[in-house]
This record gives structure tokens, sequence and C-alpha cells, in this order.
């Protein structure tokens, strides 16, 4: 589902026009960011939450060349999807 998929769906649920549930998802997605981006982690009601980790510092491989490199440390972001969510794609 994309950001106009996601938009007609909201338009369609909740009565809104076109543009007031295009409105709704921006606003949405504007305040789960600032929060994910305030606070490391963020709950996304209904879907799971998002945190944000620290990958350590590791050995690769140069794919074209073989030759080893140091991958740096780094922050990534980690989904949990909530159980009932889990239970309802199995």
């Amino acid at each position: 589902m994309n950001k106009i998929d996601l938009s007609r769906e909201v338009a369609a649920i909740t009565g809104l026009s076109a543009t007031q549930a295009d409105s709704a998802v921006d606003a949405l997605s504007l305040a789960l960011r600032r929060e994910f981006i305030a606070t490391g982690n963020t709950y996304v009601p209904g879907i799971g939450r998002l945190t944000t980790a620290e990958r350590g510092e590791r050995q690769g491989r140069n794919p074209r060349t073989g030759e080893p490199v140091t991958i740096p440390k780094r922050k990534v972001v980690k989904f949990k999807a909530k159980p009932d969510l889990v239970d309802a794609i199995q």
C-alpha cells in the first residue's frame, strides 16, 4: 500500500474528502516522524513499535574485490509488530 492507497482507504473509512484524507495521512506521518526523531522510539497504534538500536563495528567484504573492509558502527531502525498483528497474518 502506498500513500495514495492509504489516503483513499482513510477517505473511505472516515467519510473525509480525498484532500482531507491526504492531509490527515501527511499529519500522522509527520507526527510519528517527529516523535521518532526526538525520542528514538515511537508506537504506531495497532501496528507496532519503531525503535533505534546501535549496530556495532564489524568486518565485511567488498563484493567486487573480495577485499575485507571494516563497516563502522551506526544506528539502525528496528520494528517490532504487535503480537495480534503477527497472529493475524499467519
